[in-house]
């Protein structure tokens, strides 16, 4: 996730760098390279706005830009804007309310991954694989799975309607629901797992402002069952791996 820039304290940055000789910069033809670049993606931008079948706001064509440059780097990247970091942060720290959904990217589909039992959801019959189409009044379509997941939430007892399509894409059936978002609980770190005589597991989702505390309860707990210390590792995706004794048993 992109988090907020304090430009000023980048702009001060890159000129004591500069002062100082450690920036590089660009020489004039990478320069007039970069500006011809620039050129040709403002030229492609008015033509889209002003030729496209339907009126387009500008607005969401240079989003969609940054989005797709980003995305374009790895499946990781992505752009928050700051109204979605916000609503994000009020959601971890519990202020929020949903309708128990986990999506996902799914190719160029936002797709549910998981429902919550008894939420709001899967009472009304969201099942997992089903395509997101709409939110409200708002297509899903261009947006990440963590944008669309973040147009869910909102205030406690308020409803929010969304548009499925279940099956086959030649032959898929529509699903349009109301849910009424409700508060859920949402651990970022899975309980701990014994796996084997020498490996356990937790699993951290997302990092958050809560995942910190979360995280060192796991690994606690974790080590109380395995009955000795805890040697952590992270690997490339966010989850975490200890090496337990050999004497470790599942609770």
């Amino acid at each position: 996730m992109i988090r907020p820039l304090d430009w000023r304290a980048v702009c001060r940055t890159a000129a004591a760098l500069a002062t100082t000789g450690l920036l590089t910069l660009p020489t004039p033809a990478e320069a007039q390279g970069a500006y011809e670049q620039l050129q040709a993606f403002s030229a492609v931008l008015s033509h889209a706005r002003l030729n496209y079948v339907d009126s387009v706001d500008f607005n969401r064509l240079v989003v969609g830009a940054i989005r797709g440059m980003l995305s374009s780097l790895d499946p990781h990247s992505h752009y928050v804007t700051r109204r979605e970091f916000e609503l994000r942060a009020q959601w971890d720290r519990g202020e929020l309310a949903g309708p128990g959904l986990e999506l996902e990217n799914a190719g160029q589909v936002v797709t549910v991954l998981s429902v919550v039992p008894k939420g709001p959801a899967a009472e009304a019959g969201v099942e997992a694989g089903d395509r997101v189409l709409r939110v409200n009044d708002s297509t899903a379509e261009g947006l990440s799975a963590d944008a669309v997941e973040v147009r869910l939430l909102g205030e406690k007892g308020s409803k929010v309607q969304v548009v499925l399509e279940r099956g086959n894409p030649l032959t898929a059936e529509s699903l349009v629901v109301s849910l009424k978002r409700t508060p859920l609980d949402h651990p970022v770190v899975s309980p701990p797992r014994i796996l084997g005589p020498e490996t356990g597991y937790v699993r951290l989702a997302e990092f958050t402002p809560l995942a910190p505390e979360e995280l060192a309860k796991a690994l606690e707990l974790g080590a109380v069952w395995a009955g000795g210390t805890l040697a952590a590792t992270l690997n490339r995706y966010p989850r975490l791996h200890w090496l337990a004794p050999s004497s470790a048993s599942t609770p």
